[in-house]
């Protein structure tokens, strides 16, 4: 199988290329830019009639725009795209230019994108994933998606527009010219020239609004700066169990931007509260003191949901 489109991205943990085959590229009539959407992992609103249910995130409108940056087209607005699930969203063109930059601005609920693939209206094919948020220092989280032909899977990039969880970003840029390669970067880039004003991806706070990729950020790993705001949903009790060897609890747990659902990685044998920061090896044999037991954890959430309700255990 031929790949149609390769970019960069971080590999386990390592700057490479993913691969995006037909089956990951949305359809196109020519007369519009279409859009995959890819979501990882969705909001969480607290509702006190079904306190189960996971608030589905979105996006509000895509504006694109030609090489010289004149806006070409608006549209793309979705409802609701749920954990795992995507939507193909189609902006039409006010002319046939080719739609180099597109801007995806979030709506209320909050979304981590783990990557957009996109057919232009040229049926030119583009890509971008979710490791672009992580890179540029804006708030993240694993995906449970599985890239073909390997066995790692991008991290997501979290967008809300009205920031009610403390979410840096409500919009991001995409050049997708900067995201095309098919060599293998050198072990020592970092990517970090891709970020902001100067480099092909973008994000801002809201329409017109300052950029929320600083330099400083890209600079800075000190986990106390972060411990003062949220890192994960009020009410949100779901748990994210991995079995994927590149998905640490002690990365989610020590990196200033990492913000979703408490964690446990099967392979490192860790558990991180999202919201203490608190990391705890997993009960099991020759294991002292306190730990965290997934088992436990499994049964005691069987038992709290309803018939009809979500299971608040997504494993990877």
């Amino acid at each position: 199988m031929t790949a149609v489109v390769e970019v960069i991205g971080l590999l386990s943990g390592v700057m490479g290329i993913w691969s995006f085959f037909q089956d990951m590229i949305p359809g196109g009539d020519g007369t519009a830019a279409t859009f995959r959407v890819q979501v990882a992992v969705d909001g969480y609103s607290e509702d006190g009639s079904d306190p189960l249910t996971n608030g589905g995130g979105g996006i509000q409108t895509i504006r694109t725009y030609n090489v010289n940056h004149n806006l070409i087209g608006t549209g793309g607005e979705t409802g609701s795209i749920g954990s795992g699930e995507y939507q193909d969203l189609a902006v039409g063109q006010q002319v046939a230019n080719q739609a180099t930059f597109a801007e995806f601005y979030a709506n209320d609920d909050a979304v981590c994108i783990a990557y957009i693939s996109a057919t232009l209206h040229d049926q030119t094919h583009w890509a971008w994933t979710g490791d672009w948020g992580y890179i540029c220092g804006l708030d993240w989280f694993y995906s449970g998606v599985i890239m073909p032909g390997t066995d790692s899977k991008p991290r997501c990039t979290w967008i809300d527009r009205d920031h009610s969880e403390e979410i840096k970003a409500g919009v991001i840029g995409i050049n997708w010219a900067g995201f095309i390669s098919h060599e293998q970067p050198g072990a020592d880039y970092d990517g970090k020239d891709k970020c902001d004003n100067d480099g092909a991806f973008k994000a801002w706070a809201g329409d017109g609004q300052e950029s929320v990729i600083s330099k400083r950020a890209l600079r800075s790993r000190n986990i106390e700066g972060r411990l003062k705001k949220r890192s994960k949903f009020v009410g949100d009790d779901r748990l994210v169990i991995s079995s994927a060897a590149n998905q640490t609890a002690t990365e989610l747990c020590t990196h200033p931007s990492s913000f979703g659902p408490d964690f446990v990685s099967l392979e490192e044998g860790k558990y991180c509260n999202m919201e203490t920061r608190e990391l705890l090896p997993l009960c099991g044999v020759g294991v002292s003191g306190k730990c965290f037991d997934v088992k436990a954890a499994k049964s005691e959430l069987t038992k709290r949901a309803e018939p009809g309700q979500k299971s608040k255990i997504i494993e990877w």
